[in-house]
C-alpha cells in the first residue's frame, strides 16, 4: 500500500529522459483566493528528485511566510505579480521617463527575478514590505548569493516598489532608504607599503596610476619586468604597443567622459568637434554585436572634453590617418565597432598589472564600467549640479543619479550637518 503523501507535496513519474525516475512537486496555496472548481488557487511550486527535499523546501517556505507577513490576500499584489507587472511595463512602453529597455538588459532583470526575487520574496505583499524587510533580505541574500548578486537582485526589487508607489498601487517607496551593499575595490598604501582594500570607487590617485602605465604601455609595449627578447617576443610586445595606441584614448575617454563602453565602442570620427572640444554620443554597440541608439532617449548628449583628452585623441587621429567620418575610432577594424569583452580581456587587464591593481588571487579589481562610477563620483563629491551631471552621465532623470549615488549623497549630507554651526552667521547675516 502506497503511503499517502502530506498535504501540498505530489509526486509523478518522468520519463522524458528515456528513464522512469520519481519526483515530488512541493507547492504553496493562499486559502484567501479560489479557482473556478473552489480549490485555494496554487501560487508557487517547485519540483524535486526526493520527497525529503520537497518537504524541507514546503516548510522552509512557510516558516518564513509566517515571520515576514504571509501569503498574498490578492495575487495581483504580490511581489512576484508586481515584478511582472513592471518587467512588462518596462519593455513596452519604459518607466520613469525611460525609453523601452534593450533585450540583454531585459534578460539580466530576469536572472534575478527567477533565481533570487521570486524563490525568496514572491509571495509577499508588496503593501507588507518594509524597509527592515528589505535590509535582512538583502543581507540574506548577499551571504547565500554573494554581494554583486544581492546588489543587482535589490537594484530590481527597488525598481519595482518605485514603479508601483507612482502608480498608486502602494502609497510610499519602502526601499527608497535601502542602499547597496558597499563593495570595496580602491586602495591605500597602509604603513608597511602594502595596497589595502579601501573604498568603493576608484581614487585619483589610482587613475594617475592607471593612465601612467597606458601610457608606458602605449611607448613600449611592455609589461612591468617583462625582459626584452628578439623574434616573437618583440613581435608581441610590437602588437601591445600598436593596440595602446587607440586603447589609451578610450580609456581618456572612459575616465574624463564618463561614457559606458558600448557607447565608447560605438564612437565614429564624425562624433568628434575638434574646435568645439566635444564628443556626440549617439549610438551605441548591443551586447548582440548590432549598432543602435543608446540606453534612452537622455542618452544621446554632447560631452565637453578637456585639452588634455584631445590631446590624446589627437595623436591617435594623426596616428591612423583616417579621415573617414563613419570608421570608428577605437579597435583593429575601424569599419567596425570595438568588442568591449576583447578590450576588457586583454587591454584593460594589462593595465591594471602593470599598474600594480590585482586581488589576491591575480584578478583585476575593477572593470572598464567602475571608470564611469569613478567619473560620477567626482561630480557629485564636487557639489556639481545633480541636473547636470545626469545630463553628462546620460541618465534618463536625476533620481537615477541620486539612486546609484544614494550614499554618496548621505556622506554629503552629513558634512552639511555638521556645517550646520558654520552657517549660522551666513544665515542670519551677519
Amino acid at each position: 500500500m502506497t503511503a499517502k503523501l502530506p498535504t501540498g507535496i505530489t509526486s509523478r513519474v518522468n520519463d522524458s529522459s528515456g528513464r522512469k525516475r520519481k519526483q515530488y512537486r512541493a507547492s504553496l496555496s493562499d486559502p484567501s483566493t479560489r479557482s473556478d472548481s473552489g480549490r485555494a488557487r496554487r501560487v508557487t511550486s517547485r519540483w524535486f528528485d526526493t520527497f525529503s527535499e520537497a518537504k524541507e523546501w514546503r516548510e522552509d517556505q512557510l516558516t518564513r511566510l509566517k515571520t515576514t507577513g504571509g501569503l498574498a490576500k490578492d495575487l495581483r499584489t504580490c511581489m512576484s505579480d508586481a515584478c511582472d507587472t513592471w518587467l512588462k511595463a518596462a519593455d513596452k512602453t519604459g518607466v520613469d521617463g525611460r525609453s523601452p529597455i534593450e533585450f540583454a538588459t531585459k534578460d539580466r532583470y530576469l536572472s534575478s527575478i527567477r533565481s533570487i526575487v521570486k524563490p525568496t520574496i514572491g509571495l509577499l505583499r508588496i503593501s507588507e514590505i518594509s524597509s527592515p524587510m528589505l535590509i535582512k533580505w538583502r543581507d540574506d541574500v548577499a551571504i547565500s548569493n554573494g554581494r554583486d548578486a544581492a546588489n543587482r537582485a535589490l537594484a530590481v526589487v527597488k525598481q519595482v516598489l518605485r514603479y508601483h508607489a507612482m502608480t498608486g498601487a502602494i502609497p510610499v517607496d519602502p526601499s527608497a532608504s535601502v542602499r547597496p551593499l558597499q563593495i570595496k575595490k580602491s586602495f591605500e598604501v597602509d604603513d608597511d607599503g602594502d595596497l589595502v582594500l579601501v573604498e568603493e570607487f576608484m581614487t585619483p590617485a589610482i587613475v594617475q596610476r592607471i593612465l601612467d602605465a597606458a601610457k608606458q604601455l602605449s611607448e613600449t609595449g611592455k609589461m612591468p619586468g617583462e625582459a626584452t627578447r628578439r623574434g616573437i617576443g618583440e613581435y608581441q610586445h610590437e602588437q601591445r604597443m600598436k593596440a595602446w595606441h587607440w586603447a589609451r584614448p578610450l580609456l581618456y575617454l572612459l575616465i574624463l567622459g564618463g561614457l559606458r563602453i558600448g557607447e565608447a565602442s560605438a564612437l565614429q570620427w564624425g562624433d568628434v568637434d575638434w574646435d568645439k572640444r566635444t564628443v556626440l554620443v549617439r549610438r551605441a554597440r548591443k551586447r548582440d554585436g548590432t549598432v543602435g541608439a543608446p540606453k534612452n532617449k537622455t542618452s544621446i548628449r554632447t560631452i565637453k572634453m578637456g585639452a588634455e583628452f584631445m590631446a590624446v585623441l589627437r595623436e591617435l587621429y594623426v596616428r591612423a590617418n583616417d579621415r573617414e567620418p563613419g570608421h570608428y575610432v577605437f579597435g583593429e577594424d575601424r569599419t567596425r565597432p570595438m568588442v568591449p569583452n576583447n578590450f576588457t580581456r586583454r587591454q584593460w587587464s594589462d593595465v591594471q598589472s602593470a599598474a600594480g591593481l590585482l586581488s589576491e588571487d591575480g584578478k583585476h579589481v575593477w572593470t572598464p564600467h567602475d571608470c564611469r562610477h569613478y567619473h560620477a563620483s567626482v561630480l557629485i563629491l564636487a557639489d556639481m549640479n545633480l541636473q547636470l551631471v545626469a545630463d553628462r552621465l546620460g541618465h534618463a532623470n536625476t533620481m537615477v543619479t541620486q539612486t546609484v549615488y544614494a550614499h554618496l549623497f548621505q556622506h554629503m549630507k552629513g558634512e552639511a550637518n555638521t556645517a550646520g554651526a558654520d552657517l549660522e552667521g551666513v544665515l542670519l547675516g551677519r
